[in-house]
């Protein structure tokens, strides 16, 4: 396995020690000062670069690379919030190199040497934690106990308002469910709707677009219009053909299929009848039905002529 080159010969990094920081991170920034001017400093200070080192599987041996530089850069940028997670990216360092170099290799001795000079330097820096904590737990107990009257009222109004921000809080939640639901319903009503309007439009179109669609005539249906043809006088049917047929009346017959009759000249026919009175001397002829063979309409005007000839007869 090839380990890293000889690199040329630089500066060591450094920075000013941050007064303003606690004290833990103050013994953190001297403990890294410390590490970068170490011997073996130099194999750890950069990125690591593996087409110059020529190690092609490094990225995808060690998925979370980490350096020393990259540590300095995050200390004086105010990157780190306390000192355990620049310990984290230290020891990040020391592991990487030691899971890509196998043990024996120089890069893995040197890695094991900073890693034992780092844990040693940060003993103190956990010790200083620890007391920190502990003298601020310390003076948090005094003021507890010196205040010990006026927290318990303010833990009670507290208590209060939080008791009250959670049940604005439920009522809140339930009102957004119930809107939630509101919106739900109203969607589903409008899609409804929609689709409604959108099978009449589309009933509309194709009644539009096929005006001689047949009409399925009932019995009854049929029967009516049987009997309001045969209560018809002369002159009526020939107006009824013109309806029916067109340009056909001067033929001796003209044939009305009621099984083939489109909407369009049903509707004519009816209202047609519906224009003239019914008149009782008009009769249905040679008691046609609806289950008789389909009735010519000469036929209807010869009914109509005999009924005449016989309420004349009649008469005389």
């Amino acid at each position: 396995m090839t380990s890293r080159t000889r690199r040329a010969r630089r500066a060591p990094l450094r920075f000013e020690l941050d007064r303003e920081q606690s004290k833990a991170m103050r013994m953190c920034q001297a403990l890294l000062q410390k590490l970068l001017q170490a011997r073996h400093a130099r194999i750890f200070d950069r990125p690591v670069d593996p087409v110059a080192l020529g190690i092609p599987d490094y990225p995808r041996i060690i998925s979370q690379p980490m350096d020393m530089g990259t540590i300095h850069k995050r200390m004086t940028s105010g990157f780190y919030d306390g000192p355990y997670e620049f310990r984290d990216d230290m020891r990040l360092v020391w592991n990487n190199a030691m899971t890509y170099n196998p043990k024996g290799h120089v890069v893995h001795s040197a890695a094991q040497e900073m890693a034992q000079a780092f844990e040693d330097g940060f003993k103190e820096i956990d010790i200083e934690i620890r007391n920190a904590e502990a003298k601020a737990l310390s003076k948090q107990q005094t003021k507890r106990s010196a205040g010990a009257s006026r927290s318990a009222s303010s833990r009670g109004k507290q208590q209060r308002r939080l008791k009250s921000e959670e049940q604005n809080y439920e009522e809140l939640a339930a009102l957004k469910r119930q809107y939630m639901l509101l919106q739900q319903k109203v969607a589903r009503v409008e899609s409804m709707e929609s689709k409604r309007r959108a099978g009449r439009a589309q009933r509309s179109e194709r009644k539009k677009k096929n005006p001689n669609q047949l009409k399925n005539l009932t019995e009854q249906e049929k029967s009516e219009l049987m009997r309001g043809i045969g209560r018809l006088p002369e002159e009526k049917l020939e107006t009824l053909v013109s309806i029916v047929a067109p340009g056909q009346y001067n033929n001796n017959e003209v044939e009305l299929d009621l099984d083939s009759m489109t909407v369009e000249v049903y509707n004519k026919v009816k209202r047609f009848l519906n224009l003239h009175p019914k008149r009782s001397e008009f009769r249905t002829p040679h008691g046609y039905t609806a289950s008789s063979p389909r009735p010519l309409l000469e036929d209807a005007r010869a009914g109509g002529s005999e009924s005449s000839d016989s309420s004349d007869s009649d008469e005389e």
